[in-house]
């Protein structure tokens, strides 16, 4: 996987003449194979009745972005029922990294040997469902590998696969296919009609413990920089749907003196009750109904007079049963067993839910949509692998963000069901998960920086102050507890310094009781929130990459590109050491300040530094800037 000048190379990128090491593509023109053309990165293979093209371009650090398509160019409708991009290699040894996605359990990986084939794809509308749209190839003999990206256009799936040579009954490919999910798929194409193929970004890796990371944030920072880096307040884990106006205004002024810079209304506040087979009609609750009983507008007024911007939830791609949406507009929709979703692929749908946005957001001056998204469908009834769909969301994002600006979007990810990388180009954040357990949390964010900035996550505080006996007689004293869960069933107690931790890089979000807090917690959070604040364009543009991931230890390393600011946050779990040795990734030929002290990058990469461990589950942070 490496040429003796030690440079790196794809085996099929310019090399292989048939267009079936390329791509596997199969319809009623047979299949694709035959000669094809390289011009640059550009790969194309052509006949009577239709053109395949991939294009590659490469990046800074390696990182490649490859598009691909099937154009009919003849006069009749063709026919393709198989559509995926092919990238081959030598046989060897060979494990996979894989995630999988659930709620409250988001991108848990591992490592497989490559027996005979490991395969994943999505379940449907939701990109990221069940499986993660990311895997790692790694080459045992090298000892190196190459990360793939999925950015989703419809219902995906990827198989890496030892196979034979057709040639040959001993010599083995591995084989990496990477495409739409194939199960009942056909779709017409009428002439001059295209089939886009999932984007891709591929590079390579040298590292197995965060995986090279940094190279995608490098270039996902770079191209779709973030506009807000904010500080949130949002009612559901305080409330959740069991609010009024006086228990929601009760949480103003401590937002507001915390730093808040948005207060956001979760679900709950719209429809008749029960309010979630209402969803899709975003009208307020009537006087007599609940929540703020017709008053949010009023309530929107108050979070403006306290310096804070106000937002809401919708969940507009889907509807419940009983709501006025689904009775009046029924070609909207479409159903799977008892799921009623919104047909983004039907223009007069995207424009109705667009001009019912607009109309909320105007009604009460709304500046951050939390856009949730619950419900499934994983069946494509039309055999079109859900490619009109993700097409037609993608055009609804894009008009959402001209047509309604000076809003701010967070990504509910239903349980990291929809965090993907085009995800990460059309909203500001992601709600990655309910479980806001900060440990729990934590060790998501952890193995979702593998395949998403770590900007993408939101970091909520869920906790309170309560009272704790001690052992042996000594007195009570007031302690920080978390949630260990998305619902408060259970709890745990959490070190200030923990908590701090956590919250960086932010976005910071706070979905608790803050009158709860004692004084001194309050203050500590506060002057937390001023710190981020003061470093917030460092970490708008930081990159991650985790140092040391066992049992008992987590290190994160967070840099801007020129590593003149590199930050270091050692989290333990259960640990009996009193320091560990850390090598920071930073600029050899500068010098650093640390603490006090000063130190040369020669030497800190050389040589590293000690880091003092203060015990079970705390977090020490060391800061190193370049003078």
């Amino acid at each position: 996987m490496r040429t003796a000048k030690g440079e790196w190379i794809m085996r099929n990128m310019n090399i292989y003449e048939n267009a079936k090491y390329y791509w596997g593509i199969y319809g009623s023109f047979g299949m694709v194979k035959g000669d094809v053309k390289h011009e640059g990165g550009r790969i194309t293979h052509e006949t009577e009745e239709y053109l395949v093209c991939s294009q590659r371009t490469e990046h800074e650090n390696g990182l490649v972005h490859q598009t691909g398509f099937i154009k009919n160019i003849c006069d009749h409708p063709i026919t393709v029922t198989h559509a995926v991009t092919k990238f081959v290699f030598e046989g060897g040894e060979h494990e996979v990294y894989t995630q999988s996605n659930h709620w409250q359990s988001e991108s848990k990986g591992a490592w497989q040997p490559l027996v005979t084939s490991v395969s994943g794809r999505s379940y449907g509308v939701r990109d990221s469902f069940a499986a993660s749209p990311f895997f790692v190839l790694w080459d045992k003999q090298c000892d190196r590998g190459i990360a793939f990206h999925i950015l989703p256009n419809c219902i995906w799936q990827y198989t890496v696969s030892n196979l034979p040579y057709h040639d040959s009954t001993e010599a083995i490919k591995t084989e990496v296919d990477i495409g739409i999910y194939n199960r009942d798929f056909s779709v017409e194409l009428q002439p001059g009609e295209v089939l886009n193929l999932p984007e891709i970004l591929y590079y390579e890796v040298l590292n197995r413990v965060d995986l090279d990371c940094w190279k995608l944030h490098r270039y996902m920072n770079k191209r779709y920089p973030r506009a807000e880096h904010p500080v949130i307040y949002n009612n559901w884990l305080c409330h959740f749907g069991n609010f009024d106006f006086d228990k929601m205004a009760a949480q103003l002024d401590r937002a507001a003196e915390l730093g808040c810079e948005y207060f956001v209304v979760d679900s709950g506040w719209y429809g008749n009750n029960p309010c979630w087979s209402h969803r899709g009609e975003w009208w307020e609750k009537k006087p007599g109904d609940g929540a703020f009983d017709g008053r949010m507008k009023e309530f929107a007024e108050l979070v403006r007079a306290k310096g804070m911007k106000f937002g809401f939830w919708l969940e507009v791609e889907s509807a419940g049963v009983e709501s006025e949406a689904l009775k009046n507009y029924p070609e909207q929709y479409f159903e799977y067993d008892g799921l009623v979703m919104l047909d983004f692929a039907n223009p007069a749908a995207r424009d109705r839910v667009i001009a019912d946005m607009k109309r909320a957001v105007e009604q009460y001056g709304a500046e951050f949509i939390k856009y949730d998204f619950n419900n499934d469908i994983r069946i494509d009834y039309s055999r079109k692998g859900l490619v009109p769909y993700y097409e037609g969301f993608r055009e609804f994002r894009r008009r959402v963000l001209e047509e309604i600006p000076g809003v701010y979007h967070s990504n509910c990810a239903a349980g990291g069901a929809r965090m993907s990388l085009p995800n990460y180009r059309d909203f500001g954040s992601a709600w990655f998960t309910d479980n806001q357990s900060v440990y729990e949390s934590l060790k998501i964010v952890k193995d979702t920086v593998l395949r998403m900035p770590s900007q993408a996550m939101e970091r909520w505080v869920v906790a309170t102050t309560a009272d704790v006996n001690h052992a042996y007689g000594q007195s009570s004293s007031r302690k920080l507890v978390s949630t260990n869960d998305g619902t408060w069933n259970n709890v745990r107690g959490v070190s200030e310094n923990f908590l701090k931790g956590f919250m960086l890089p932010g976005p910071i979000g706070f979905s608790c009781d803050l009158n709860a807090f004692g004084d001194e917690h309050f203050a500590m959070l506060k002057a937390a929130v001023a710190e981020f604040k003061e470093h917030r364009e460092f970490w708008k543009k930081a990159e991650c990459r985790i140092l040391c991931d066992t049992e008992s230890l987590t290190i994160f390393q967070y840099n801007d590109e020129a590593f003149d600011r590199v930050e270091l946050f050692a989290f333990t779990w259960k640990i009996h050491q009193r320091s560990v040795r850390v090598y920071p990734v930073v600029d050899a030929d500068a010098c650093y300040e640390m603490e006090d002290a000063a130190i040369c990058g020669k030497t800190l990469q050389a040589d590293g530094i000690a880091v003092p461990l203060a015990g079970n589950y705390e977090m020490t942070r060391v800061i190193l800037i370049k003078k």
